[in-house]
């Protein structure tokens, strides 16, 4: 299964949709496709039989109009023991809220970066 290439998806365990609001308070309908218990090609260091993920993929699309937001979905993948108690919903806020500190902090590097900084005496 190639995640650019639809035609090689395997059947999904779970095809749902939810709503969310962005800050501006606009309605944003997100489609995402679950697939359970995948496995993963190993190695000689890596067992990939001993490792399954769950692999989500998400399509935001406007909830008036219907078109798609972004041209490509989000793929997200949880690993671990744990993973099946972690919702499609939690872990797409999870990921906006990580890749929202990700950005500030880039800015803040950018920006202090043309800081002439010079210590207290």
């Amino acid at each position: 299964m190639r995640l650019n290439a639809p035609e090689t998806h395997l059947p999904s365990d779970k095809i749902e949709t939810f709503f969310l609001e962005t800050a501006q308070g606009e309605k944003r309908c997100v489609h995402f496709k679950l697939w359970k218990n995948l496995l993963l090609r190993g190695s000689r260091k890596f067992k990939g039989y001993l490792n399954p993920i769950t692999l989500l993929q998400f399509q935001v699309v406007d909830a008036q109009t219907g078109e798609a937001l972004f041209q490509n979905s989000l793929w997200i993948v949880l690993i671990g023991s744990r993973r099946h108690e972690i919702s499609p919903e939690m872990s797409l806020r999870v990921m906006r809220s990580v890749m929202t500190w990700n950005t500030f902090f880039a800015l803040v590097k950018t920006a202090c970066s043309w800081i002439n900084f010079r210590p207290l005496r």
